[in-house]
């Protein structure tokens, strides 16, 4: 085993102790402000309350939601409610939440979301060894300290269950059990922005036995979710989705498109000011239908390995993720470092730029704090997180493209 370098025993000290602090500073600070009604929870605890109470028909109902926002959460000034954007039956969870008071809902909730994340960390743990070389504690430190992760906490959004299905995906993946990994992704249909790229690129990547599981999962998901709100709503639901990305102002959807880590991020941020909402979306559709078509058909990755590479493709190629959404980069990310802890320093190349841009991927997250509205810069480690990977799993025997899986240099190195 390698000596680690001083600088980054340094870093592995002092970065996760600061976002901590970060983290239960935004506590102090802002959970008054999420507790009064001003949370993501909002939306997810009225949509609880409606399938329970029998208004399960209304549920994408611009009106309705209005109405049980106000009267079950906080009245609020503003004309739009906060939209309900899920698939009904990840509202389930949410209908039995929905028995209590929204504050109470909030913290039973939190408990919840942080039951989850100790089981993202009990499942992820023993590919962290490396990292427990460095400290013990370290693997453990990480996972509160990624900012998305506690975005998501003080939100009350249901991220931190994406995570947790994500890891146990790749888990599955490590035991070669592709099925039951298909499924555990598809289950996550409630996340589409992300989920659905990673389906395409294992289909893409001729993974027929991830892909069964996961339409098998998804397609369950679905029929329980029409079973839920009939026929009626689900063309509501549909155009709800594609208005979500839209890069202005409107239906409702006040979203600060220059807030999203991702190549739609990135084009808002910076030609928004002079071109129009429309020609700035169809940039952003092409330029994430390019991105997923050149991981798609230029290489073919395999088992967790290739687990890892979809979720930073499709974070980055989404149309639609903000800071929250980007919980689940968590597990690329701290497999990466555990990988390549001890490359720092020494050869090859594209394993130090790997673990160099896994670990700006990991700090950038602090754009929210100091650039909100620059927040698309985190897009730029995002990418080139997705480069060095690519450049760190192909064999350096050879040029050609080539199939990254168990007989890669870089994908071994546990």
């Amino acid at each position: 085993m390698q000596a680690v370098p001083y600088y980054v025993k340094a870093m592995a000290m002092g970065i996760p102790t600061y976002l901590i602090g970060v983290h239960l500073w935004s506590w102090l600070l802002m959970s008054p402000f999420y507790l009064g009604g001003h949370s993501d929870f909002r939306q997810l605890y009225t949509g609880g309350y409606m399938i329970r109470s029998g208004h399960a028909r209304e549920l994408y109902s611009f009106p309705a939601e209005k109405k049980f926002e106000d009267s079950v959460v906080s009245p609020q000034d503003d004309s739009q409610p906060l939209p309900i954007n899920h698939p009904a039956y990840v509202e389930l969870v949410f209908a039995a939440l929905s028995f209590f008071r929204y504050k109470t809902a909030y913290w039973t909730f939190l408990g919840l979301n942080l039951a989850l994340l100790a089981l993202t960390y009990v499942m992820l743990r023993p590919w962290l060894n490396n990292l427990a070389a460095v400290f013990r504690w370290l693997p453990a430190a990480l996972f509160p300290a990624f900012l998305p992760v506690a975005f998501a906490l003080l939100q009350g959004q249901d991220s931190v269950l994406f995570l947790t299905l994500a890891s146990g995906s790749f888990v599955m993946l490590e035991r070669e059990r592709e099925f039951l990994a298909g499924i555990l992704i598809g289950a996550g249909l409630f996340r589409p922005q992300i989920a659905l790229p990673i389906a395409f690129l294992f289909l893409a990547w001729r993974q027929w036995r991830f892909v069964s599981g996961f339409i098998l999962s998804a397609a369950a998901a679905a029929l329980v979710s029409v079973w839920i709100i009939g026929l009626s709503q689900v063309s509501n639901y549909i155009r709800m989705l594609f208005l979500m990305g839209a890069s202005s102002y409107r239906h409702g959807y006040p979203l600060v498109v220059q807030r999203m880590a991702n190549l739609h991020g990135v084009i808002f941020g910076v030609v928004g000011s002079w071109l129009s909402p429309a020609v700035v979306s169809e940039l952003s559709v092409f330029a994430s239908i390019a991105w997923l078509a050149w991981f798609s058909l230029r290489y073919r990755f395999r088992g967790s390995n290739a687990m890892l590479l979809a979720i930073s493709v499709a974070a980055a190629g989404s149309y639609h993720t903000f800071m929250h959404d980007m919980s689940v980069l968590l597990v690329p990310i701290v497999i990466v470092l555990d990988r390549t802890v001890f490359a720092e320093g020494s050869t090859p190349s594209a394993e130090r730029n790997l673990f160099r841009a896994a670990s700006l991927l990991f700090v950038s997250q602090l754009c929210m704090s100091y650039a909100t509205d620059h927040f698309y810069l985190v897009a730029i480690p995002l990418v080139a997180f997705c480069i060095y990977f690519v450049a760190a799993s192909v064999p350096s025997e050879t040029d050609a493209p080539s199939i990254a899986g168990p007989g890669s240099r870089f994908l071994n190195s546990v």
